[in-house]
């Protein structure tokens, strides 16, 4: 699939990881990459908002505004850009996306995509190709993640309330 060439190349390159989040437990596993975008070994991302506590102080509201509005229904999709603290102080910008792939009894699970592009110069490219794989479901967003986690083992699962 030529448009999914970009977030393979941000994968490999370790730009890009999958996540997967759970709720109302707040389960979430990742990528190992995400943990080591920030600086920080896997190991220190123990609850879910040791990711969110990193946040950018203005960007946090619109980070979790963007997931509740998918998660309510009124987007299709997940889509936020945000700033991350990196473990050296300084801030990184990432771009995630996602999308509701399971609704069952009061469980919702969410997968997606999130990238540093601080300094890719086809970040637009990415973006774009993204979205267009996520909204036509071609291939569905899950097998996308499942194709990924193969490259991008070892993944992480934190169990955490999330503020959904």
């Amino acid at each position: 699939m030529e448009h999914l060439k970009p977030l393979k190349k941000a994968v490999l390159e370790k730009k890009a990881t999958w996540w997967k989040m759970e709720l109302p437990n707040g389960s979430v596993s990742f990528g190992s990459a995400k943990a080591e975008m920030l600086g920080y070994p896997s190991s220190h991302f123990d609850t879910y908002t040791k990711f969110t506590d990193l946040l950018h102080p203005d960007d946090y509201e619109k980070a979790m505004e963007a997931m509740k509005y998918h998660i309510d229904g009124q987007k299709n999709f997940y889509e936020t850009s945000y700033r991350i603290q990196h473990k050296n102080g300084t801030y990184l910008q990432f771009y995630d996306i996602g999308q509701v792939i399971e609704r069952s009894e009061g469980k919702v699970v969410i997968m997606g995509f999130v990238w540093s592009i601080e300094k890719d110069v086809n970040s637009e490219e990415l973006i774009t190709s993204i979205k267009q794989g996520i909204l036509e479901g071609n291939p569905p967003l899950i097998d996308i993640v499942k194709g990924i986690q193969k490259d991008q083992m070892p993944a992480i699962e934190i169990k955490n309330t999330a503020p959904f």
